[in-house]
């Protein structure tokens, strides 16, 4: 799986769409390296799945922070703004503002957004492992150009077979089995071209192994690096808010002539316990903890079939099993991604 994200992985899809550099090293299976099949289809999909994640995204996480100065000016506008001429207007702009923020919640629901987002990215990282599964045909190429009709015939069957799938709607995200998606060929009977299916194995290596670990560990550190700061502002949030309240109950008990230092008071305690509420759903819309778990399960799962006595076995199998793992986190990412929201 490749979504982009931590600072190694500086151009998404290097996988996919090799460097001229690096596809220069494999041209005897320049077939498996450009797959105008599967690749036409990949960047249609890709190109969805992140126009509606980013929308989805940056309209959620707008209305939260458009909710949140309205919710906190109300209890200013009764606590502690003192009345002023024309305050109606500012009244006003900030109830537009809490309407605009409605109004993007219900355009998030109507359009399907999400729905768009994770079924764009559901065929796209079906479609990212197929153009992989495809490199077990080297196993039987007795050539180039036999390669090349043996994987235009398997991209042609696998992405009908994945445009089939995606007619049954989001259902399709529940109902997947990795197993189910594995369509790499059988051991072939005779065996074909050994420079061919080195170099195979070489590009599987480098384009499929190595690079999901990267990609992994890179999720890993860019999801740490933002879950430390959205823990460290809600604890500082909440911290805050309790202090104000402990505060503000004190002054009522001992220093009750101070009603003005009280009113502030129970203001900034409201506003911070509103902005801790805020600071918590937009951390809901990361999913940062539950990710960081799947992605270290999934670089532990690479690592073992990287193994030098995994490694050593035939390509076939070798693609089958790894294709297995990126499937099963396909299928770990679709059912968490279900949950985010950006309502409590």
């Amino acid at each position: 799986m490749c979504f982009s994200g931590g600072l190694p992985i500086q151009t998404p899809n290097r996988d996919v769409f090799p460097s001229q550099e690096t596809s220069a090293l494999f041209v005897s299976i320049e077939p498996l390296i450009i797959n105008p099949v599967i690749d036409e289809a990949f960047n249609r999909y890709e190109a969805r799945a992140v126009q509606a994640k980013r929308t989805y995204h940056q309209f959620g996480r707008l209305s939260v922070l458009l909710i949140t100065a309205s919710s906190i000016y109300a209890f200013a506008d009764a606590l502690i703004i003192p009345d002023f001429p024309h305050q109606i207007w500012l009244s006003v702009f900030l109830g537009l503002l809490a309407a605009l923020g409605i109004m993007l919640q219900l355009y998030l629901l109507a359009s399907k957004k999400k729905t768009t987002w994770l079924l764009s990215r559901f065929a796209t990282e079906r479609l990212r492992s197929a153009k992989f599964q495809a490199y077990a045909l080297a196993e039987g190429a007795r050539d180039t150009q036999d390669l090349q009709r043996e994987v235009e015939a398997f991209s042609k069957r696998i992405v009908a077979e994945i445009e089939n799938e995606l007619n049954a709607g989001i259902s399709v995200l529940d109902t997947f089995r990795p197993g189910d998606a594995m369509v790499a060929p059988s051991t072939p009977v005779q065996p074909g071209n050994p420079q061919i299916l080195e170099t195979a194995r070489t590009a599987y290596t480098e384009l499929r192994i190595k690079y999901q670990q990267r990609f992994a560990m890179s999720e890993v550190d860019r999801l740490r690096r933002g879950q430390r700061y959205y823990a460290s502002l809600s604890d500082m949030l909440y911290l805050s808010g309790a202090s104000l309240v402990l505060t503000s109950l004190l002054l009522r008990v001992f220093y009750a002539d101070a009603a003005i230092w009280g009113h502030w008071i129970d203001f900034l305690a409201s506003a911070t316990f509103i902005s801790a509420v805020a600071i918590a759903i937009l951390d809901h819309g990361r999913l940062a903890k539950r990710s960081s778990a799947r992605f270290l399960d999934y670089h532990a799962a690479i690592e073992d079939l990287a193994s030098p006595e995994a490694s050593g076995r035939g390509l076939n199998l070798w693609v089958g099993e790894m294709e297995l793992i990126v499937l099963d986190e396909l299928r770990s990412f679709s059912e968490a991604s279900q949950t985010i929201s950006y309502r409590m």
